[in-house]
């Protein structure tokens, strides 16, 4: 039975609170792998942090209506300011990019070798 763990994001004291505070200092990745700057991605929106992996059937199973949902919101006119940043519970990066590459959308990521997501 496999074990799972909750991290409590709070706002940061004496901040303005947004989500971008809590990836400040972090670079996130798109799904092609290239560097992304949360202060310019986040900005202003909504963020669904999903922890998920590649070997997790109930993940397997809810990430194509994940995916699903995240693009019916961005062909909204206006787009919606709604971003999903995936935070991966894969063994390694290989995994955690095949998943990506198999099943997500075009969401962003936090990398798989950040001490963050530890």
């Amino acid at each position: 039975r496999s074990r799972s763990r909750i991290r409590l994001l709070t706002r940061p004291r004496g901040r303005r609170g947004e989500m971008v505070d809590v990836f400040a200092g972090h670079m996130l990745v798109n799904k092609d792998g290239e560097a992304v700057d949360p202060e310019e991605a986040l900005k202003n929106k909504v963020v669904g942090i999903y922890f998920s992996g590649g070997w997790c059937t109930p993940c397997r199973d809810f990430t194509p209506r994940l995916c699903e949902f995240y693009t019916e919101l961005m062909l909204e006119t206006p787009a919606a300011q709604f971003e999903i940043v995936f935070v991966s519970s894969d063994k390694s990066q290989a995994d955690m990019l095949s998943y990506i590459a198999a099943m997500h959308g075009d969401w962003l990521a936090l990398p798989w070798k950040d001490q963050y997501k530890t």
